[in-house]
């Protein structure tokens, strides 16, 4: 991840391929990728330079169609 390491004001990253649903059902999603920032307008600031424009470009061409971004605050 070469790219999102170079986002300006990323903490931290993890990754990781969804093993099972726990429920049986249908896995909806392949592979999770978190990144951690210290607030969201540390986030916006990231994505708004050209390292995270340019992975956000990255993302939309090598993710398969239906792939999706979230943002999801960290309950303290």
């Amino acid at each position: 991840m070469p790219l999102v390491n170079e986002i300006p004001g990323l903490r931290r990253t993890e990754t990781g391929r969804v093993g099972a649903a726990i429920d049986g059902g249908e896995k909806s999603y392949y592979r999770i990728t978190e990144l951690y920032f210290a607030d969201q307008a540390t986030l916006q600031s990231g994505f708004g330079s050209d390292e995270g424009k340019a992975t956000a470009a990255d993302y939309r061409k090598i993710a398969p169609p239906g792939s999706r971004m979230f943002v999801v605050p960290v309950d303290d």
